[in-house]
């Protein structure tokens, strides 16, 4: 039973008046704005404590359904590995602790060898979350980020791998990285912490230190990103509106920039101006730049572009726009054009080859399905990956009926396999 003569704790006012754009308010909390206030760290264990103690009757409950939980849980294997370079990444989880351990192998055979293991980073046994988990091309660094209290601010750290050691870190709000094929020089963005501050991008040659701003945005309502093309080949910055809601894996941006991956010291060359006024998601393929733009319809279109000069005077088609046929990703191997679209609620990839004719068409069982294109780490801003120079491309399937799971099919065959399927103990999916 509840004790009655609980009562909840009530932080103490101080009312101060506030203007704000001629609006007159007295605020009597304002001071719990102050973190560095020591009495809003007492008031939060008062909270704290009368939450425990008003539902210490509920301990049972809160047991009972926390065993639920857990027992519906992913169980039997984990997802596939993922390649970089000359290594395969996985992770394992060790029971009786509460995160998964990153490995590696060598592709060409031989023991496992630990890589980063988030139980050992002191305060992740109270809170953890992965960032992002990018290993350099040649796997001797490995740029990682976490959150340890839940705001979403990721500490980005670089680990080097041969010596297993922590060889720099950014305390700031990280967000995407991409290696530069030098396998030295990281660029990752740093976030906005409040309107006075801008979003950036930074390089950083991490056997040197002293990171250096190369792009800034000043526009509150624009957002920066950075990726890396499927080829390897290329860096993208992308600068997209903070106001796009669209659940697209590839945000179309107002602003596209590229860098040759081999010249990480050179200028940045812009190929997509805001002043055009759509939106444009590019891609390396071959001799040319792929654009996935929305500047005909709101079901997007693709063309191609000569890498030295793409502007829209110099596109070529390769699939018209089509009303009621979503084109919402593309993606590269080095011989097959992988679309995924969707038509009504359903998806399906569609690969092209060179001449941008369609060879094979994938289309889920489900008509209202999840599909999601490559192998990703799981963090906040870890993007998926797949190997380029490869027939074989990998998809997840996923809804509120099938668990998920990872394909594997075979372009040149035309052929699927199943590489992994979440079982979750009690569901059968035929009920």
């Amino acid at each position: 039973m509840r004790d009655s003569n609980l009562r909840p704790p009530l932080p103490r006012a101080e009312p101060r008046i506030r203007v704000l754009h001629e609006d007159i308010t007295i605020d009597s909390f304002g001071w719990l704005r102050n973190h560095q206030d020591p009495d809003i760290f007492a008031y939060f264990e008062a909270e704290n404590s009368y939450a425990e103690q008003a539902t210490a009757h509920l301990a049972g409950l809160k047991a009972e359904l926390g065993a639920e939980i857990e027992g519906r849980h992913a169980c039997g294997g984990a997802p596939p590995p993922f390649q970089v370079g000359l290594f395969e990444y996985f992770q394992t989880h060790e029971r009786g602790l509460p995160h998964p351990a990153w490995w590696r192998r060598p592709m060409t055979g031989g023991p496992a060898e630990l890589v980063l293991d988030a139980n050992m980073i002191p305060g992740a046994e109270v809170f953890y979350s992965l960032g992002v988990f990018e290993p350099s091309d040649d796997g001797r660094y490995v740029a990682f980020s976490f959150d340890l209290i839940g705001d979403e601010g990721y500490e980005l750290r670089v680990r080097d791998v041969t010596h297993d050691c922590d060889v720099w870190r950014e305390s700031g709000r990280a967000g995407r990285v991409v290696w530069a094929a030098d396998n030295r020089t990281l660029f990752f963005t740093r976030e906005r912490t409040d309107r006075r501050h801008h979003d950036r991008v930074v390089r950083l040659d991490v056997e040197v230190g002293s990171p250096e701003v190369v792009f800034e945005e000043a526009n509150e309502r624009l957002a920066v990103l950075i990726r890396r093309s499927a080829s390897g080949a290329w860096l993208f910055l992308d600068v997209v509106s903070t106001t796009d809601s669209a659940p697209l894996v590839q945000r179309g941006a107002v602003e596209v920039w590229c860098l040759p991956a081999d010249k990480a010291g050179a200028s940045w060359r812009r190929i997509a101006r805001r002043e055009l006024g759509h939106k444009i998601y590019s891609e390396h393929w071959g001799d040319s730049f792929l654009f996935r733009v929305n500047d005909v319809g709101e079901c997007w279109r693709l063309v191609r572009a000569p890498i030295e000069d793409p502007s829209p005077s110099r596109w070529d088609e390769i699939v018209p726009h089509r009303s009621g046929v979503m084109l919402e990703e593309i993606h590269v191997l080095e011989q097959h054009l992988v679309l995924l679209e969707r038509v009504g609620l359903s998806p399906r990839l569609a690969a092209r080859d060179g001449g941008g004719r369609v060879s094979v068409t994938i289309v889920p069982d489900e008509s209202s399905c999840t599909v999601k294109v490559g192998l990703s780490a799981g963090g906040r801003y870890s993007t998926a990956r797949h190997v380029f120079r490869s027939h074989k491309l990998i998809y997840s399937v996923s809804s509120f009926v099938t668990p998920d799971t990872v394909v594997e099919h075979d372009l040149a065959a035309d052929r699927s396999a199943v590489l992994y399927q979440a079982r979750i103990a009690g569901y059968d999916p035929a009920h």
